[in-house]
């Protein structure tokens, strides 16, 4: 539902401070001159039936005695909350007398108390001000003392509640442009991991592609046919948030292809899937990738000792399970062997990824006991 410009206006009126406090007076005027004309017409002060009657003299005494008391009334409400409610009485009893810590941790019976000596002050003050000044009502200073109290703590509840509907409407609106700050930044890093990866992967592909080339291999156009299918995947695939399962894992056995080419005789690649992915299983895009490219990047490809990969795919009860390891010399440096898990900057962007896309709901451990290092992935399949 739209709002007119006149609405727009006329709320914002309504939320002043101004229009707020005299809104709560002109009631409080209703309220007392109500009872200044029960009170006159009970005591014989003034003829209230003939204010029925469109007496105005009798009608006019009721309403100037009821305007005169309730502004009478507003000057100890407004001095309790300007000073007391406010604080700054308490501040000031905290900076001369007392521990400022103590004042807070006692801070509403501090208020109980400064609001009744308000009001004791102010009842003696007006005293023999409503004698001599008022016919209709004739209050003693006891009698004021708690009329004082109950405007102040009428007033001060009434504050209170405006106060607190505002600081949540504050704090809701604040939590509302945080969530939406955080999405927005979350995008960001996304997107930012993303571009990470693709110059990443696209630099290993070529360097295999130019050892084909060399060799004058027969192969090289097949290759190059499954790099454009990869290129394909990279640019289509990867700015949604979820692709299809299979694809995915297409995606991976066609890199693994690309990748044996620099594997040497004596290097195992050892692939497998298990189980069936339900039918429109989908997952997080380069979520595989990150992991299954660390496996060339850091495996032990010149040394004397086994030189294998593994990488296990399993898919069980709506989760998808991956074991992906490779053989390591354990004095070199691998990325995540002497550093912990996560410093080095594709395992750091892959745990990055992982949170910003499962939040949670995902399982992560990482082994680098030699010879292998072995990193055990859960995650959904949506």
């Amino acid at each position: 539902m739209s709002i007119s410009r006149a609405q727009d206006k006329l709320y914002e009126a309504l939320r002043r401070d101004l229009t707020q406090h005299l809104a709560f007076g002109f009631v409080v005027l209703l309220v007392v001159f109500c009872f200044f004309a029960v009170h006159a017409w009970y005591q014989g002060k003034a003829e209230l039936l003939d204010t029925f009657g469109y007496q105005r003299e009798a009608f006019w005494k009721v309403f100037r005695e009821a305007l005169g008391y309730t502004l009478l009334m507003g000057v100890p409400v407004y001095f309790n909350l300007f000073f007391v409610y406010q604080g700054r009485l308490q501040d000031f009893i905290g900076r001369r007398l007392m521990d400022r810590a103590a004042v807070k941790t006692y801070a509403f019976y501090f208020f109980l108390l400064l609001s009744l000596l308000t009001a004791v002050l102010f009842s003696f003050v007006y005293a023999p001000l409503m004698q001599a000044a008022f016919d209709i009502i004739d209050q003693q200073w006891y009698e004021l003392v708690i009329a004082i109290l109950v405007f102040i703590l009428s007033t001060t509840g009434l504050s209170y509640t405006k106060d607190a509907i505002e600081r949540s409407r504050e704090l809701e609106r604040k939590e509302r442009l945080d969530t939406i700050r955080k999405r927005k930044e979350a995008e960001r890093q996304l997107d930012f991991i993303k571009r990470q990866i693709r110059p990443h992967f696209l630099f290993n592909t070529l360097a295999n592609l130019q050892i084909l080339a060399r060799r004058k291999s027969d192969d090289l156009p097949e290759h190059i046919g499954q790099l454009s299918r990869l290129l394909r995947h990279l640019v289509y695939q990867t700015n949604t948030r979820f692709v299809p399962l299979e694809e995915e894992l297409s995606f991976i056995r066609s890199y693994l292809e690309l990748q044996r080419l620099q594997l040497s005789r004596e290097a195992i690649l050892d692939y497998s899937e298990e189980g069936q992915a339900p039918a429109g299983a989908r997952i997080a895009p380069m979520i595989l990738l990150l992991f299954v490219e660390n496996c060339f990047k850091h495996y032990n490809s010149r040394s004397q000792g086994p030189k294998e990969i593994r990488i296990r795919f399993a898919m069980r009860k709506g989760r998808l399970n991956a074991v992906i390891s490779n053989t390591f010399k354990p004095h070199a440096r691998n990325e995540g062997t002497q550093e912990p898990p996560g410093q080095g900057i594709g395992l750091a962007a892959a745990i990055e990824h992982l949170a910003l896309v499962y939040g949670e709901d995902y399982e992560l451990s990482v082994s680098n006991e030699p010879p292998y290092y072995t990193v055990k992935l859960e995650i959904p399949i949506l």
